[in-house]
């Protein structure tokens, strides 16, 4: 019996660490007020017009041991940093799920600003 909780000890302890993922790493570029969330443009290519790189998003994100991570997971998070960074959009530069985990998706995403 003590040996079945020390099991399942440890295995509650894995688990609430793998779901919690990797800490959300930016690099400003540029200081810019605060924009709303809800405008933030998400975009996977390059835009047409012409913008500013305000900062850089890296993030090694998990969801749980038994789930595989998408963007779609971490898209509010996202355009929230994004916002509160000043940015008009959102350029996914990255999203591979790490080889060997199956569990983490490493981002690397753009906060860009539209210039007049």
């Amino acid at each position: 019996m003590k040996w079945f909780f020390l099991i399942l000890s440890v295995l509650l302890g894995v688990f609430i660490l793998a779901s919690c993922g990797g800490p959300m790493q930016y690099v400003e570029n540029i200081d810019r007020a605060p924009t709303a969330a809800s405008h933030i443009t998400v975009m996977y290519s390059e835009p047409q017009r012409a913008y500013e790189i305000v900062g850089i998003i890296n993030w090694d994100y998990s969801k749980s041991v038994i789930s595989i991570p998408s963007i779609t997971d971490v898209l509010p998070r996202l355009k929230e940093k994004a916002a509160q960074e000043g940015g008009d959009a959102i350029i996914i530069r990255k999203q591979d799920i790490l080889p060997l985990t199956e569990n983490v998706l490493r981002l690397i995403i753009e906060v860009i600003k539209f210039k007049q």
